[in-house]
């Protein structure tokens, strides 16, 4: 027995306004899927940040257990600073077998042409970086030279920057060799290292040859400036942070550069998280504190011996 087609009946096809609607709810839903997606994303990165910290409060104790004292902010006569010398710490050996430590330090630098296979300081150090942080460019460059980017502070108290103004009254600093036992605020309500925000669009648009894209490198500190403004100076603008002002503090939206702001947001502690940055203490804890941290605290935090009795927010 025959089929009979037209026996059958017609599928209606699908209307223009239906489409549109299917379209729409489509759009509506990846509208709200994006935003759990970007916040699944940012929690994600927020712990890697918060381990990454954990790490380096763990290679700073193992540091103090085999010198007595944690590692200097800088140190006069040397191409050396915390971050180098907890290399061997943190998986980096390799590097710092490589570094010289003599005291014009430009020998660890390289240009960019070189910089991938002769410069110790070009390596990039997956524990310094905070996968939320600003990078924009691969490397931090300057000058024809370019280094590997760091996202973590040491805590220099209450002023870290610039060096002959330095507060040292956090745990790094210049020649600094501060014990556990100096800490006598309470390891746990003290800064270690915190995070640095190295976005700024007031500070670029003023002073772009100077902005926070300039200042990123965990190794290059110390030696010569290459732009010859910090001969003989050992510069912790890199790799040091303080509390002069808030948590995540920007540039004021000026169209003059103030050398007292361009120092105070060098010495900001910052992220690019949501509402604050994680600190990791002496005790080893990391906590992440809000930008609402008032000023009186967050500095009493950054001190080891004040004798203050500090509340965490």
């Amino acid at each position: 027995m025959d089929f009979d087609r037209s026996a059958s009946p017609s599928r209606p096809a699908f209307t223009l306004v239906e489409l549109l609607v299917v379209i729409a709810i489509i759009a509506i839903l990846i509208g709200l899927l994006l935003p759990a997606v970007q916040k699944v994303r940012e929690a994600a990165q927020r712990m890697t940040c918060q381990n990454n910290l954990h790490q380096l409060g763990v290679a700073a104790h193992n540091y103090h257990d085999h010198n007595n004292v944690f590692p200097s902010g800088t140190v006069t006569g040397q191409a050396n600073d915390a971050h180098i010398a907890l290399l061997p710490y943190v998986e980096q050996e390799n590097i710092y077998r490589l570094w010289k430590f003599t005291p014009a330090g430009m020998q660890n630098w390289g240009t960019t042409a070189t910089a991938a296979t002769t410069s110790p300081s070009a390596n990039i150090v997956p524990v310094y970086l905070c996968p939320s942080n600003y990078y924009p460019t691969p490397y931090e460059q300057l000058g024809g030279y370019q280094w590997g980017w760091t996202s973590y502070l040491c805590n220099g108290g209450t002023r870290s920057f610039p060096c002959l103004q330095q507060s040292k009254d956090g745990i790094f600093y210049l020649d600094s060799k501060v014990r556990i036992l100096d800490v006598t605020d309470g390891t746990s309500t003290t800064f270690l290292f915190g995070e640095r925000n190295h976005r700024d669009d007031n500070l670029a648009k003023v002073d772009p040859l100077n902005d926070m894209q300039t200042w990123g490198a965990w190794g290059a500190a110390t030696g010569v400036d290459p732009g010859g403004g910090g001969i003989g100076i050992y510069d912790p603008g890199d790799t040091h942070g303080s509390t002069p002002v808030p948590i995540n503090w920007l540039y004021p939206s000026s169209t003059t550069v103030s050398v007292v702001d361009e120092n105070n947001r060098l010495c900001a502690f910052g992220s690019q998280h949501a509402g604050g940055a994680n600190f990791a203490f002496v005790d080893g804890s990391v906590r992440f504190l809000p930008n609402s941290t008032d000023l009186v605290t967050l500095q009493r935090l950054s001190v080891r011996n004040d004798g203050a009795v500090v509340t965490l927010p």
